[in-house]
């Protein structure tokens, strides 16, 4: 993958970037699940 300069980007650093966004939307889906948990009671 080539970057904005022209160099290549390590492919760890992409692989922390999936990782990181996966967590974010993971916990985004685990906190609309609460809040529809907690409305139920």
């Amino acid at each position: 993958m080539i970057g904005a300069r022209g160099s290549a980007i390590p492919e760890t650093r992409t692989m922390l970037d999936i990782l990181f966004l996966a967590l974010t939307v993971g916990f985004f889906a685990a906190a609309v699940a609460y809040v529809h948990a907690c409305d139920r009671l």
